[in-house]
């Protein structure tokens, strides 16, 4: 089965990378890459690019969703194992080749074997692998040398262009330019360049020294646009200090020989000059070949074996020394990914192929992200060592420092919200104090306005407070409140503003009036003598009047010398006090009212009209002690008192004194106790009601529903003299078929369908799940449920298919809109019938699986057929679809066995009525593909194209195990047989159509 390519691959990333800003940076950094070769290179490559793009969307759904990202990380894994694994075999496979050919190998097939196997090992491994094999790598063989032996190195003249630029500046190369390394990525070296440049071009200076600056920035995006032309600049580089040695060189060689001793002298030479060993080897062995010298071989020189610093490049003659003696950085660094330790001076772990070459840059991105968070400059550090990740992927050190700066940072936002709010709720005290904590916890970036907002408010604030102090020490206690208050609106948590207003508090309001509304009480009264701004907080009480603020609920505190309060509580006395307030103190009294009683109707009253009785049902207010029902005939009665006074229940009653076909009215009136004169009572106006008693219509009993597609018909019998209405809701009613219930009461049992006709109805699929449609038999007064028919509206999976894959089932269907989840159930024996169904192993499929494999696959123990039932489950519940069905044979094919059948027109004739083919199965299989029927005189038909068409059937269904194909009679001769095909001739791979003997088949 094909499967798509793995992001985490695709993308370049490590699988250990979880990071969504170092994934979001290399998606990014993906669109970029594909964009550009989606227009270049060759065809195979531009429509890799545009597969790329295309899946852009989805790549970004699945590296933002934690679950699948975890699955894409596990397959990446995988995906490498075993691509190590079957490269490795590749490798032991050609070693073996070349062992053939006996214990020693020359260098140039070693050479040939690393540069075909260096994409997945390092050389260091493949030549130890080798070893390991028992070949001995040979010395080369004297010979003159050619372009070939060469490594690519860039064109000399363009090395001398670049040079005037660089003296200019005063720096060797472009390593030092962009203040890097030789062993840096050039994905690093390039963003380096592409910054400076940046940066050069927005200064836009135009002097000697910035021209040169930008033009070799320049050079550089080309020349480290990727690993090929990066080596090109470093073989041209390795050239220039190996010429500085040519006399030395010159001199070693006068005899026409290089010992290992010169050679070794001469290396540690090139080494101090900045070339790589390898490098300065390959130099020497060029050299002497061109100058036909004899070469003494060594595996390995002793200068080699002396620790580089990969900073400055000093060699270090201790080989225990784990620091550079000249910078003090370290000599060795620890892969991030594999934990192996690599010198400096390696560009790449050669375990993993990891770039700890970038060890200076992303080391100096860290600290550098370290110290902006220690300045508070979070969103600064966060881009810093989210660049660092970008080079180093999975980076522990790194990612436990974005932790901390992203917690530092949110810690920080959470203060500075704190702050906030204290500055929109005027407390500047508290406001100043939390400015001062955040600034030990997280310094004083981004706060500066928030500090100028706080002192200038205190300032004005604490100007108004000693202007009252000295008003208070003259004795003008007023002109001196007044003054706290301006205090308190500039900054509302002046301890001695409010401390001075707390020891005069406000005169009370007085004459408060309550004037009862439908839900509550409209409060009014006459405002405090109080100077200064007053509020009123008006407090509500159930136990007694209110001695103080606290002293029940707080309706509300006001400007105003009115109130509408709506809460008040339903058959419960209420007292209300009025308390004047300024500033936060309260007066010592209050005006109030009370004890006061809200009243309230009956509610959801309902009316059933009976069989020569009425039903009256209602719910009772709280606090009421009863309720009175007064009826008459025709109208409700007027007021209360009128008419006859029934006996009620608390919640209803039963009126049997009535007759069909006459109307009655009613008035149902509620009863509280008087709060304010004990032994008295309060009634309500009372809730009118009228019903006009009748014997229920039948109801109906035989709904009956087909379903056509997306439409569902429905049928039944209509009763006589009555409507009928169909209700479709998610549940069956809960009243049984039968129950007589209130016309006003109908919605409830679900959504009413439009009729087509009397006694049919139709509905066209517009949900998923479980029905229930409901017969309702509605008379002039009452209505009667039917029973009603449940029925499910999962649409099914289309064009199911089954295919082997080996030893494996692989099954794709289309989807029905708005299905997430599909079980997949399977039997040898039979197609399961049920979702849950005993005896078969059934599987759930969600949709976001489905897609990441395409299908879905079984793994089964053996070859034997197979039957699979698909069930859609409905998005809410556990209702499912009815299930579609497709079978797979595994090699051990169905045969469906046929015959012809004919029957003639009397005992004695010889004239055919009627004929027809006769297929049995022994399988429990449903149908049949589309078949084609031909006949052939004197003989059967070979092929679907030997003979003439007798029938065709597109899809045939069997019954029991048996089915039949109708033929024309007129067709019949003794001398045409008949023979049955596949139109699609696949099929036939799976099911085998056995026809009986000759003379089974004839046509007469």
């Amino acid at each position: 089965m094909h499967e798509r390519a793995n992001y985490y691959v695709i993308l370049g990333l490590d699988p250990g990378v979880s990071d969504p800003a170092v994934i979001a940076a290399a998606i990014e950094d993906g669109r970029r890459r594909w964009s550009g070769e989606s227009s270049k290179g060759s065809v195979a490559a531009r429509r890799k690019a545009q597969l790329y793009l295309e899946q852009l969307p989805e790549i970004k759904r699945v590296m933002s969703d934690a679950s699948e990202r975890r699955e894409e990380a596990d397959q990446a894994r995988k995906l490498q194992d075993v691509q190590r694994q079957t490269r490795l075999r590749a490798l032991d496979a050609s070693i073996a080749v070349v062992r053939a050919d006996g214990p020693a190998s020359s260098r140039e097939r070693a050479a040939q074997l690393v540069k075909e196997f260096g994409e997945s090992f390092s050389e260091a491994e493949i030549l130890a692998r080798i070893r390991a094999a028992g070949v001995v790598i040979e010395e080369p063989s004297q010979k003159t040398p050619s372009a070939a032996d060469a490594k690519p190195r860039l064109d000399p003249a363009r090395v001398a262009r670049l040079r005037p630029s660089l003296e200019v500046l005063g720096v060797e190369n472009l390593y030092a330019l962009l203040g890097m390394t030789p062993v840096s990525s050039p994905r690093a070296l390039f963003d380096r360049a592409d910054e400076m440049l940046k940066e050069i071009l927005r200064i836009g200076h135009t002097d000697a020294k910035s021209t040169a600056r930008k033009d070799l920035c320049g050079e550089a995006l080309v020349l480290f646009a990727s690993d090929a032309e990066k080596q090109k600049y470093d073989s041209a580089l390795a050239v220039e200090p190996m010429e500085q040695l040519r006399p030395s060189i010159e001199m070693a060689g006068a005899s026409g020989i290089l010992s290992t001793d010169v050679q070794d002298v001469l290396l540690r030479q090139a080494r101090e000059l900045g070339v790589d060993a390898a490098a300065a080897r390959d130099y020497l062995d060029l050299y002497a070949r061109k100058r036909k010298w004899r070469l003494q071989q060594a595996a390995r020189l002793p200068s080699e074996e002396l620790r580089q610093c990969g900073y400055c490049f000093a060699l270090e003659k201790d080989s225990r020394a784990q620091n550079c003696r000249r910078c003090g950085e370290p000599l060795v660094v620890a892969c991030p990914r594999c934990d192996a330790t690599m010198p400096t001076t390696h560009a790449a772990c050669t375990a993993c192929g990891y770039r700890v070459g970038d060890a200076p840059v992303v080391k100096a991105l860290l600290r550098d992200g370290k110290q902006r968070a220690i300045a508070g400059e979070f969103l600064a550090a966060l881009a810093l060592i989210d660049r660092a990740l970008l080079y180093w992927p999975g980076w522990q050190e790194a990612l436990e420092a974005r932790g901390e700066v992203a917690s530092r940072r949110a810690a920080r936002d959470a203060a500075l919200g704190e702050i906030e709010a204290l500055v929109r709720a005027r407390k500047f005290v508290e406001g100043r104090a939390a400015l001062a904590r955040m600034r030990r916890a997280h310094g004083a970036t981004g706060t500066e306005a928030l500090e100028r907002q706080v002192t200038d408010a205190l300032a004005r604030a604490e100007a108004l407070e000693r202007e009252g102090d000295a008003l208070r020490a003259a004795g003008r206690n007023d002109d001196a409140i007044a003054r706290y208050e301006q205090a308190l609106e500039h900054c509302a948590d002046l301890p001695r503003a409010h401390a001075a207003i707390a020891a005069f508090p406000p005169p009370p309001p007085s004459n408060l009036r309550a004037e009862p509304l439908r839900a509550g009480f409209r409060l009014a009264w006459k405002p405090s003598s109080a100077r200064g701004a007053v509020r009123y907080a008006v407090v509500r009480g159930t136990k007694g009047r209110p001695r103080d603020r606290d002293d029940g609920a707080v309706v509300a505190t006001v400007d105003d010398q009115q109130l509408d309060d709506l809460g008040a509580p339903v058959g419960t006395p209420v007292y209300y006090a009025v308390f004047a307030v300024r500033g936060d103190v309260c007066s010592r009294e209050s005006a109030a009212a009370g004890p006061l009683l809200l009243t309230a109707e009956i509610s959801a009253p309902q009316v059933l009209a009976g069989d020569n009785e009425i039903t009256l049902r209602w719910q009772r207010p709280p606090g009421s002690t009863r309720v009175e029902v007064w009826r008459s005939a025709g109208a409700a009665p007027a007021r209360r008192g009128e008419g006859a006074q029934l006996t009620p229940s608390d919640s209803g009653v039963q009126d049997a004194g009535v007759r069909n076909g006459e109307r009655y009215g009613y008035r149902v009136v509620a009863v509280f106790d008087d709060p304010a004169t004990p032994g008295l009572e309060r009634f309500t106006t009372g809730v009118l009601l009228s019903a006009i008693p009748a014997a229920p219509p039948p109801p109906v009993l035989d709904l009956r529903t087909e379903r056509h597609g997306k439409r569902f018909i429905l049928t039944w019998t209509p009763p006589a003299g009555a409507a009928v209405q169909i209700r479709r809701a998610a549940q069956p009613p809960d009243v049984p078929p039968g129950a007589v219930v209130p016309l006003d009461a109908l919605d409830r049992f679900g959504t009413l369908m439009d009729a087509r006709g009397s006694g049919r109805a139709e509905w066209e699929v517009d949900a998923q799940g479980q029905l229930a449609f409901v017969p309702i038999t509605v008379g002039r007064s009452s209505a009667v449920i039917g029973k009603p028919v449940l029925t499910v509206t999962v649409d099914d999976v289309t064009n199911v298919r089954a295919k082997t894959n080996g030893r494996d089932i692989v099954l794709t269907w289309d989807w029905p809109a708005g299905a997430d989840e599909v079980v997949v159930c399977s039997a040898n024996d039979r197609y399961p019938a049920l979702a849950d169904e005993p005896g078969v192993t059934c599987t759930r499929v969600t949709r976001a699986a489905y897609r990441r494999t395409n299908g879905f696959e079984l793994r089964v123990a053996k070859q034997e057929r197979h039957f699979f039932t698909l069930f859609v489950r409905a998005a809410a519940g556990t209702f499912f679809s009815a299930g579609a069905s497709v079978f797979e044979s595994m090699g051990q094919g169905t045969v469906v066995r046929y015959r012809v059948s004919l029957k003639k027109s009397g005992f004695l004739a010889r004239s055919v009525a009627a004929a027809w083919v006769e297929l049995e199965c022994d399988e429990p299989i449903p149908s049949l593909p589309a078949l084609i029927v031909l006949g052939k005189e004197g003989r059967q038909p070979l092929s679907p194209a030997d003979g003439a068409l007798l029938a065709e059937e597109p899809e045939l269904h069997f019954a029991e195990g048996r089915a039949r194909i109708a033929l024309p009679a007129e067709r019949a001769t003794r001398s045409t047989y008949v023979k049955v095909f596949f139109k699609d001739g696949r099929h036939a791979q799976q099911i085998r159509l056995q026809p009986a003997s000759g003379e089974l088949l004839r046509l007469g």
